[in-house]
């Protein structure tokens, strides 16, 4: 008797897990903010997209190293152009401001090496007057005899 109410009961569980899953399944996931605010286009006007220049001889293909606004375009319909013209040009003021503050990081390293160097040349300056000077006082010794009885160089000659 087990046997034959068994498999009608696991067809029902089957359905309502099924339903279950399509009714999960359907539901709106709620929307996420960015993590990141999108760019303000400074102008009142504007078109933004990808696009392809056309040769007269082939398509094209032209891109940047960095994403950007492009504030100025150099070329118009039917302009020539060679190997090297500017086409546009792309807001650089976030690479402006990159390349101000990499400077200030390249003075700030410049001014803390030269603070470990100075005391080591200031020490070696130090070092050398004082060798100097002993090396000063022992020909001066050797001269001259040494105060505290020590030898003399006429004593070292006979």
């Amino acid at each position: 008797m087990m046997s034959k109410n068994a498999l009608p009961l696991l067809a029902i569980i089957g359905l309502a897990v099924a339903i279950g899953a399509v009714i999960r399944g359907n539901e709106t996931p709620a929307i996420a903010l960015p993590p990141v605010q999108a760019a303000k286009v400074p102008f009142a006007s504007y078109v933004a997209g990808a696009g392809i220049i056309e040769a007269s001889t082939e398509n094209i293909a032209i891109g940047t190293p960095v994403a950007g606004i492009v504030t100025a375009i150099y070329v118009k319909w039917n302009d020539r152009v060679n190997a090297g013209d500017p086409l546009f040009k792309i807001d650089d003021r976030d690479m402006q401001g990159q390349l101000l503050l990499a400077i200030a990081k390249v003075k700030e390293a410049e001014a803390n090496l030269a603070k470990v160097k100075l005391p080591t040349q200031v020490g070696r300056r130090f070092e050398c007057r004082e060798l100097d000077q002993r090396t000063r006082q022992g020909e001066s010794s050797l001269r001259c005899g040494d105060k505290r009885g020590g030898p003399r160089i006429s004593d070292c000659s006979s």
